[in-house]
């Protein structure tokens, strides 16, 4: 699994990427704090659903009970 952890290491650092891009739109934009905290949170357990789902299907022939990864 370690190696492809090592293989994959760009989709942590995209999540990553994504959620410090989604915390600087909320800071320049506190008028619509609100808004903006709904809109991130949303979209971060959006991406965060997607790329677990992705990694959990592509780690089925590494890890056994990758199920309950994909179950997450």
């Amino acid at each position: 699994m370690l190696k492809s952890l090592l293989k994959n290491w760009w989709i942590l650092l995209l999540k990553g990427i994504v959620i410090v891009i989604l915390s600087i739109y909320i800071f320049l934009n506190p008028g619509i704090a609100v808004l903006g905290l709904s809109l991130f949170i949303g979209l971060a357990l959006l991406i965060s659903g997607l790329i677990t789902t992705i990694t959990s299907i592509s780690y089925r022939k590494e890890v056994q009970n990758w199920k309950w990864h994909l179950l997450e």
